[in-house]
């Protein structure tokens, strides 16, 4: 991984890098930024294609289950990555737990088959996140390299926030004890529901 700004990195760059983040950031959901993050991937390092793995792991197991398919994402104007490639790298990612880490700390180029793939995991690798996948025939200029982990981890980073706000956001309407929802989330699916019944001319009824 790169940790030290090349000198050649222009002003220009460095301004261009602030802004893809900020729209990374803009982004109101986690499936937002990974579309944004497929985007950037494509428009400033001209990146061929794109795609993603869904992973999950079920850590109560012994040793942990993994689970990972190709995810269903689509991104506007950027090609998918082939069926055939994306399987090729769960194969991979799902055998090797040192690849799967590395996919965690900004970016990391595998090689599957005699083609390279840049790589790297949003979300938590503990429990469930997106593996982004694309292809990655030459070796990256010092600049380059500079733009993908700047993004890669900016988009990790974002990942973070999203889940810890979900963590927030169940403490505040779960029981901490039984794991069900309280008073303060009944009150909210109400309004929601009288909202609906209003807009639709709908009637609903509590059970």
């Amino acid at each position: 991984m790169v940790t030290k700004i090349p000198q050649q990195i222009s002003a220009g760059d460095l301004g261009g890098l602030l802004q893809a983040s900020q729209a990374l950031w803009d982004e109101a959901s986690f499936k937002g930024v990974l579309k944004r993050f497929a985007a950037l991937l494509y428009e400033r390092l001209e990146v061929k294609a794109c795609g993603f793995i869904a992973y999950k792991s079920n850590t109560e197991c012994s040793p942990p289950e993994i689970k990972m398919a190709p995810g269903k994402l689509k991104v506007p104007g950027v090609p998918a990555l082939g069926l055939g490639e994306l399987q090729e790298v769960r194969e991979l990612l799902t055998k090797n737990p040192a690849a799967r880490s590395a996919c965690g700390e900004g970016f990391t180029v595998i090689t599957v088959a005699g083609q390279c793939f840049g790589a790297t995991f949003v979300g938590d690798c503990d429990h469930r996140g997106t593996f982004v996948v694309w292809p990655q025939p030459k070796p990256l200029a010092a600049t380059e390299q500079v733009v993908l982990d700047f993004l890669t981890r900016q988009v990790q980073a974002e990942a973070g926030w999203f889940r810890r706000l979900d963590q927030t956001q169940a403490m505040l309407y779960q029981d901490d004890l039984t794991g069900l929802y309280n008073y303060r989330y009944f009150e909210l699916s109400i309004e929601a529901e009288l909202r609906r019944s209003e807009r639709f001319l709908t009637t609903f009824c509590l059970l």
